[in-house]
């Protein structure tokens, strides 16, 4: 082959050779490297290997012409490397390149050790490490003193923590003081948190920008959309009442107490260059601080081509990782999720989960791969350490605790203990704030809809019980306005779109009873992006609660005493799971269709979250079937929900599948896994069907199980065959054997947010025009909008007399609103805030779509511009 007998290339391997033999590398060292050795099996070693190499290529591909080595090429060879993009002119030759990529990679592997101490950090910062003035943040001084303890043997063991301090407690500003300890101070503090939601980053950051003032060159907020980013900065300008404490009362005067550490210089050029060509990779890499998405890390394990896990792999080995609220992630997001934290251990990170709904599983698979991806770092930085123990440490406001741990069982038990400990002090001081109760839809109804076959019927059947609900929930839990009229705030959650869309037609064509006024607001996903927001930024209002008279001042609730003659108004968000998470909103009751255990702490959550007043009678209701069920599907609480087809439930009612958890709602379903023997994970197999596991008939079971199921392979070496395993269980990731993380099979079959293809429509506003569905066309320039209108059919709701929408802004003027506080135009909002929506498979039921479609989109708003008398339902066609 020529490439072997390239002159330049033999050359520069001959001067490698010859710079090795001048080292006198000792016998034994030589010995070793020329032993056999599974090199890919070394995972710190070789991906960084391999990171160097990319880095190198990137670099050197850069160059320009006049940058080239000469010298590494020969003019005999034919072979070119690629072309310069400007010109279109070839640039470097095969052999120069092979050289110059292969010297390069060299300098980057040299320089990697000392890349951390290179980028910028936080050191010597007062507010890090000053004590908590107010008595219920004081544990987070315990839980800085455990973490300073053990500091310096964390740097050669590892850290795996966990936070499962209460909600209000302060567990942000104890995550930052918790690495912060660990760090050594005059090095410098670096650490990233990741999130689920882009709001809950935003939240985020602004706590730390807050409360610690960083400055934006110490502090790095990334969620991916500029659009969401500034919707939140617009309404974080308005003065927020009520803001809650969150334990920096002493921040404000110490401002210039601290200084940011940049010792050396930040890059190295090679480095610096390949940095350039995206401004996104700055800030990930360099921030002291980093805030972000999960999205933005994830690729460090995931990237299969393109270098995309170059930028999240230098982050992950430069800093220290918080996950915060892992357990929110979905089922299927889990196995990702470890090999996150198993590769960030590989890297030399520090881990801290923080969450107080943790699961037992979940809990476990994150040290196991933590544990694995430590042996792997210390195997190649410190080869003569035999002490494979890990630091752990478990913290609450109650009591925090560190200890070497050195195998799984030992943390378990360990864990165990502390939850035990946790529960027994929580339900002695906690307040029983959230009641609920099952409520019956007609079973002999429903049975004669399925017989039937109309769907609608058992919306009907299910808006007639919420109905008569939602005037019980606002006769047990209203306030009273000085006036004498009685207002309740609730919220009926729904598990998907499509059902919550036809319960709000059928709800706001039935009157409230006599002396009632319903006041409604839609809110789901799926809304262009500035009408969420402005949904959103009105409720967060409305819905903090701290201070009971705010209440009052709200202009929409003020304007609808004023113009109501009713006694009772009951204002109701009607919604999908969104509003579960992701928002500090406070509640007076709640109606739910069931999902999962999961689903229903995560919603009573926001009922009374911020009052904390005891009710008399229940403030969660439950429907006994959601409406899968209802309607005779085999597997129903799915989508969201723990059941599959492998994993069934025995029965779909939840008067058997749930016992007392309804009694007091609170986290202990979530992090005491119920008793489990091998009875929950042995597989069947039925006629005609593929294996399973057997079906159980309790909502906590399904959910421990399916979580050690998809976490752990059951059964492990003892009768491994009468166990039901799913296909892929995210601990066949850190086994020594094979080096699946070489293939990209498992990586594809177990993608983080694995979804399918979204298109994205604009809702314009073209000027002297009315609203139109667009799609952008940047396969031109300039980027052109194309009108999409026949893909969309609307269909108009009238109001039944007592009903009312909550927030009346028509579309036109809520992008007005935005446009003003922007100084733009009328039309830059509705043209920059999209909204993507999902492309339809072919084996999805199309007949439908006309009607209700799949991708169904509730705008009151959307339509309220054109028909003032009514909202509308607008769908895809």
């Amino acid at each position: 082959m020529k490439g072997l007998t390239d002159k330049q290339w033999l050359t520069q391997l001959a001067n490698i050779n010859q710079a090795n033999q001048g080292l006198n590398i000792e016998q034994k060292v030589q010995d070793k490297l020329n032993k056999d050795i599974d090199w890919l099996g070394r995972r710190f070693i070789s991906h960084l290997s391999r990171l160097s190499l990319m880095l190198a290529d990137h670099f050197y591909s850069s160059l320009e012409s006049k940058e080239s080595k000469t010298q590494w090429r020969d003019n005999t060879y034919q072979a070119n490397a690629n072309t310069d993009r400007k010109t279109n002119q070839l640039k470097q030759k095969l052999d120069e390149h092979n050289i110059g990529v292969a010297h390069n990679a060299l300098l980057f592997a040299k320089n990697l050790p000392a890349l951390k101490y290179s980028l910028p950090a936080i050191a010597q910062h007062r507010l890090f490490s000053q004590s908590a003035k107010q008595k219920k943040y004081q544990w987070q001084d315990k839980a800085f003193k455990v973490a300073k303890t053990f500091a310096k043997a964390s740097e050669k063991q590892g850290f795996f923590g966990i936070n499962m301090a209460s909600t209000g407690c302060g567990k942000t500003m104890a995550n930052a003081r918790v690495m912060y300890a660990f760090a050594d101070e005059r090095e410098g503090c670096r650490f990233s948190v990741a999130l689920g939601l882009r709001t809950l980053t935003l939240q985020t950051g602004d706590a730390y920008r807050d409360l610690l003032k960083l400055g934006d060159d110490e502090l790095a907020v990334l969620i991916g959309s500029n659009a969401v980013k500034l919707l939140h900065q617009l309404d974080k300008e308005e003065t927020d009442s009520a803001k809650p404490d969150h334990g920096g009362e002493s921040a404000n005067d110490l401002y210039q107490q601290f200084h940011v550490s940049y010792e050396g210089q930040i890059y190295d050029g090679r480095l610096k260059r390949w940095l350039a060509a995206s401004s996104k990779l700055e800030p990930l890499i360099s921030a002291p601080v980093l805030v972000s998405t999960i999205d933005h890390l994830m690729p460090a394990t995931e990237s299969k081509r393109g270098g995309k896990q170059i930028a999240p792999m230098l982050r992950l080995l430069t800093s220290d990782l918080i996950l915060d609220e892992p357990d929110n992630f979905s089922l299927e997001d889990l196995s990702a999720l470890c090999r996150l934290v198993n590769w960030a251990d590989m890297l030399g990170s520090r881990a801290l989960l923080s969450s107080a709904t943790l699961p037992p599983a979940l809990i476990e698979a994150l040290y196991n791969a933590y544990s694995a991806g430590r042996k792997h770092y210390n195997q190649a930085n410190f080869p003569h350490n035999n002490n494979k123990d890990v630091i752990c440490a478990w913290f609450d406001e109650n009591k925090s605790e560190a200890l070497a741990i050195n195998n799984d069982k030992a943390f378990k038990q360990q864990t165990i203990n502390f939850v035990a400990t946790r529960l027994k002090k929580s339900t002695k001081n906690t307040r029983v704030s959230r009641k609920g109760k099952i409520v019956n839809v007609d079973h002999e109804y429903s049975e004669k809809v399925q017989q039937e076959k109309n769907p609608q019927a058992i919306f009907d059947a299910v808006a007639q019980v919420i109905h008569q609900q939602i005037h019980q929930l606002h006769n047990a839990h209203f306030v009273t306005h000085n006036n004498g009229k009685k207002v309740s705030i609730g919220v009926i959650r729904m598990a998907n779109i499509n059902p919550m869309i036809a319960m709000a037609k059928a709800l706001l064509a039935m009157s409230p009873k006599a002396e009632y006024s319903f006041h409604f607001c839609i809110y789901h996903s799926k809304f262009p992006m500035a009408l969420r927001s402005y949904k959103e930024s009105r409720l967060d209002k409305a819905l903090t609660r701290y201070d009971a008279e705010l209440l009052w001042q709200q202009p929409e609730i003020a304007k609808s005493l004023v113009n109501s003659t009713t006694e009772n108004n009951v204002f109701i968000v009607l919604g999908t799971s969104v509003v579960e998470v992701g928002r500090d909103h406070d509640y007076d009751w709640v109606i739910a269709e069931p999902s999962s255990l999961r689903s229903i702490i995560q919603l009573a959550g926001r009922i009374q979250r911020h009052r904390q007043n005891p009710p008399t009678s229940a403030n969660v209701v439950m429907l006994n079937k959601n409406i899968r069920a209802l309607k005779g599907e085999s597997v129903a609480y799915c989508k969201p929900g723990f059941e599959t087809p492998d994993l069934p439930l025995n029965c779909k009612d939840l008067n058997e599948l749930l016992t007392t958890e309804l009694d007091s709602i609170s986290a202990i379903p979530r992090i005491k896994e119920p008793p489990l023997d091998s009875n929950n994970f042995l597989k069947v197999t039925a006629l005609n069907t593929k294996k399973s596991v057997k079906p159980v008939d309790s909502f906590a079971v399904q959910e421990h199980r399916a979580l050690r199921i998809n976490l752990s392979v059951m059964g492990e070496n003892i009768n491994h065959e009468k166990f039901y395993n799913a296909p892929y269980p995210a601990s066949v990731w850190w086994c020594d054997s094979p080096a699946i993380d070489w293939s990209g099979e498992f990586i594809q079959q177990t993608e983080f947010r694995k979804s399918q293809p979204q298109e994205e429509f604009v809702l314009r506003l073209p000027e002297d025009e009315e609203l139109v569905w667009s799609q952008i066309d940047d396969t031109r320039y300039p980027p052109k909008y194309i009108a999409q209108d026949n893909h969309f059919v609307t269909e108009s709701i009238a109001l039944a007399q007592g009903n009312y929408w909550w927030f009346n802004l028509t579309t036109a003027q809520t992008y007005q609103f935005f446009a003003d506080k922007l100084n733009q135009s009328l039309q830059k909002p509705a043209n920059s805030l999209v909204i993507g929506l999902r492309i339809l498979e072919k084996d999805e039921n199309t007949t439908n779509l006309s009607v209700m479609g799949k991708i169904s989109i509730m705008k009151n708003f959307i339509t309220r511009h054109i028909q003032h008398q009514y909202g509308g339902v607008v769908h895809p066609q």
